[in-house]
């Protein structure tokens, strides 16, 4: 189901490319790479939505290089010649009617550190409206959607033997902020410590959208 898209690809109206960053760093010594999508708008009728979009991801790129760069202020403790370093890449989930899903696979290192950090980041994006999404967004008001939400993830997590900490499942806001629409369902994703321990890495969670009822605003329910 995930897919990647490379260079230049027509999807709907619009145009994707990639951006690379590649950045080094002696004093302190770290190194940056990161591929991040852009999208470009062909036709007039989208007007600068798409670089709502691009100032979206912009964002995110900037506030993950600046918590790099506040991480090395103290490194007293890190072996000679250990680099720090961050790596960013992405999928993009589901690109049909205007509506956009991507993830974002981070993988950052701190010299002198135990074991590099892994994170997930979503960016779900309305261009018919310029609108980033959050999960609200794709319910009717008022519905109760992260109850059936949780219901299911724990389930899922407790069949696969990789639910250890069941707080990071309660039908909480916060428990589902890395989420992504794609063709059939909802991937909610958790990070590091969340559901489980270090060693067991991230865990991913596919949500048919027939497994959470009528509760879908109809704006979005058929846009993936």
């Amino acid at each position: 189901m995930l897919f990647r898209i490379d260079g230049a690809r027509r999807l709907d109206f619009e145009r994707w490319t990639v951006k690379h960053i590649d950045l080094q760093s002696k004093t302190p010594d770290f190194t940056v790479t990161i591929s991040q999508p852009v999208l470009q708008s062909t036709g007039a009728s989208s007007g600068g939505k798409a670089d709502a979009f691009n100032t979206a991801v912009d964002a995110f790129v900037a506030s993950a290089q600046a918590d790099l760069k506040s991480g090395l202020t103290d490194t007293t403790g890190a072996p000679p010649g250990s680099s720090s370093s961050l790596h960013i890449d992405y999928n993009v989930l589901a690109s049909n009617k205007g509506f956009i899903s991507v993830q974002f696979l981070i993988d950052q290192f701190i010299a002198g550190a135990a074991h590099p950090l892994h994170n997930i980041y979503s960016i779900n994006y309305n261009l018919n409206t310029g609108k980033v999404l959050t999960l609200a967004d794709l319910f009717k008001p008022k519905a109760d959607y992260l109850t059936p939400i949780a219901k299911f993830v724990s389930a899922e997590l407790k069949r696969e033997n990789r639910l250890s900490f069941p707080d990071g499942t309660l039908p909480k806001a916060e428990n589902y902020g890395v989420w992504n629409m794609t063709h059939g369902g909802l991937l909610f994703s958790f990070t590091d410590y969340q559901v489980g321990p270090y060693a067991q890495g991230e865990s991913v969670v596919f949500v048919p959208y027939s497994a959470l009822g009528d509760i879908f605003n109809d704006d979005y329910f058929f846009a993936v």
